[in-house]
Protein backbone atom coordinates (compact mmCIF):
# COMPACT_ATOMS: atom_id res chain seq x y z
CA UNK A 1 0.00 0.00 0.00
CA UNK A 2 1.20 3.43 -1.03
CA UNK A 3 0.13 6.76 1.02
CA UNK A 4 0.65 9.97 -0.08
CA UNK A 5 0.95 12.89 2.61
CA UNK A 6 0.18 16.28 1.09
CA UNK A 7 1.25 19.03 3.24
CA UNK A 8 1.30 22.62 1.12
CA UNK A 9 4.53 23.54 0.16
CA UNK A 10 6.79 26.02 2.09
CA UNK A 11 7.82 29.20 1.14
CA UNK A 12 11.19 31.25 2.20
CA UNK A 13 11.70 29.87 5.12
CA UNK A 14 14.86 27.24 5.11
CA UNK A 15 18.28 28.58 4.80
CA UNK A 16 19.62 25.68 1.82
CA UNK A 17 16.97 27.34 -0.94
CA UNK A 18 15.20 30.71 -1.81
CA UNK A 19 11.39 30.51 -3.17
CA UNK A 20 8.88 27.48 -2.77
CA UNK A 21 9.94 24.73 -1.89
CA UNK A 22 9.01 20.55 -0.84
CA UNK A 23 10.17 19.09 1.74
CA UNK A 24 10.27 15.44 2.40
CA UNK A 25 10.63 14.43 5.83
CA UNK A 26 11.02 10.49 5.11
CA UNK A 27 11.33 7.92 2.61
CA UNK A 28 11.73 4.38 3.07
CA UNK A 29 11.00 1.46 0.71
CA UNK A 30 10.45 -1.92 2.45
CA UNK A 31 13.19 -4.20 1.97
CA UNK A 32 11.71 -6.85 -0.06
CA UNK A 33 10.72 -3.84 -2.21
CA UNK A 34 13.97 -2.52 -2.70
CA UNK A 35 16.17 -2.26 -5.81
CA UNK A 36 12.53 -3.04 -8.20
CA UNK A 37 12.26 0.85 -9.18
CA UNK A 38 9.56 1.53 -6.05
CA UNK A 39 11.90 4.03 -5.03
CA UNK A 40 12.75 6.05 -8.06
CA UNK A 41 9.06 6.09 -8.65
CA UNK A 42 8.20 6.83 -5.65
CA UNK A 43 10.67 10.36 -5.86
CA UNK A 44 9.77 11.21 -9.70
CA UNK A 45 6.02 11.48 -8.29
CA UNK A 46 6.82 13.35 -5.84
CA UNK A 47 9.41 15.98 -8.16
CA UNK A 48 6.33 16.29 -10.41
CA UNK A 49 4.08 17.23 -7.61
CA UNK A 50 6.58 19.75 -6.65
CA UNK A 51 6.51 21.17 -10.00
CA UNK A 52 2.85 21.25 -10.33
CA UNK A 53 2.71 23.28 -7.09
CA UNK A 54 5.03 25.77 -8.36
CA UNK A 55 8.18 24.44 -5.84
CA UNK A 56 11.70 25.54 -7.10
CA UNK A 57 13.61 23.17 -5.07
CA UNK A 58 12.75 19.88 -3.62
CA UNK A 59 14.60 18.74 0.42
CA UNK A 60 15.06 15.67 1.52
CA UNK A 61 15.65 14.70 5.22
CA UNK A 62 17.44 11.39 5.40
CA UNK A 63 19.79 9.84 9.05
CA UNK A 64 23.60 9.84 8.60
CA UNK A 65 23.83 6.62 9.82
CA UNK A 66 25.61 3.47 8.04
CA UNK A 67 22.58 1.71 7.57
CA UNK A 68 21.39 4.37 5.18
CA UNK A 69 24.52 4.74 2.82
CA UNK A 70 22.39 2.86 0.07
CA UNK A 71 19.49 5.35 0.25
CA UNK A 72 22.13 8.29 -0.25
CA UNK A 73 24.03 6.42 -2.81
CA UNK A 74 20.20 5.84 -4.54
CA UNK A 75 19.69 10.06 -3.78
CA UNK A 76 22.92 11.11 -5.01
CA UNK A 77 22.27 8.84 -8.00
CA UNK A 78 19.05 10.94 -8.81
CA UNK A 79 20.63 14.41 -9.06
CA UNK A 80 20.46 15.34 -5.19
CA UNK A 81 23.29 16.87 -3.02
CA UNK A 82 24.17 16.57 0.31
CA UNK A 83 23.80 19.98 2.08
CA UNK A 84 23.53 19.45 5.54
CA UNK A 85 23.92 17.59 8.93
CA UNK A 86 21.11 17.53 11.17
CA UNK A 87 22.19 17.19 15.28
CA UNK A 88 20.60 15.36 18.07
CA UNK A 89 20.78 15.33 21.78
CA UNK A 90 19.27 12.73 24.08
CA UNK A 91 17.99 14.27 27.10
CA UNK A 92 17.89 11.45 30.14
Amino acid sequence: MLIKLIFPPLNNINLFCTGTYVRIAALIVKVEFRQNGVGKKLMESAEQWAKELGALTLLLNSGNRAERAAAHAFYLGMGYQIKSSGFVKELH
